[in-house]
């Protein structure tokens, strides 16, 4: 009888069971987003069978790899067939921030998003602001939370610059940053 009893009596789930499994999966997306953190995953070009990804660990520098392999592809193209230039170019600036604006949007628009950011943050990457519908803006150009990127990387100076040439593209204009218009005047 009480072989029987035990066959269909039912084991409840223990507290402690429940708990760890919590934990455990807490740890895995803890660990998950350190990785990210830490490292760019990408495509090998052309891809290879055996491994398609590349895994390397970040560099700390505002001004990515591949602005320097743009830059390399340019002098080199400069080098073969040198231009004529009517008017002396503006050169690259010396701070890290307003270089890396200047990689992202090109000589042509480089002072218009410089005013454009001083206006909105004062070039501060940590720049944080409350709007009165409960989002934020934040970073250099300030991008609004709303487009679902982490507050923590719209504090690093090369993801927001980048995010924000992004929406300059989609619009053509600076109509994302209407809110700084006063102080930049630019359309």
């Amino acid at each position: 009888m009480k072989l029987q009893e035990l066959r269909f009596k039912r084991k409840r789930p223990k507290p402690f069971l429940i708990l760890l499994i919590v934990l455990a999966i807490y740890g895995v997306v803890f660990l998950l987003d350190r990785f990210f953190d830490t490292f760019n995953l990408s495509f090998q070009s052309p891809v290879i069978l055996q491994t398609p990804i590349k895994i390397e660990k970040r560099k700390n520098e505002l001004i990515s790899p591949l602005v320097e392999e743009v830059e390399a592809k340019e002098a080199s193209d400069l080098e073969a067939s040198p231009p004529f230039y009517p008017i002396p170019l503006p050169s690259r600036p010396e701070d890290l921030i307003e270089a890396e604006i200047w990689d992202v949007f090109g000589a042509n628009l480089y002072e218009e998003a410089l005013a454009v950011f001083k206006c909105e943050s004062g070039l501060n990457p940590e720049a944080v602001g409350k709007n009165t519908n409960g989002t934020y803006d934040v970073g250099i150009p300030q991008i609004n939370t709303v487009h679902g990127i982490k507050s923590k990387w719209l504090k690093n100076p090369g993801i927001a610059i980048r995010v924000a040439k992004q929406l300059y593209d989609e619009t053509g204009d600076w109509s994302a940053w209407y809110s700084s218009y006063k102080c930049h005047k630019i359309k």
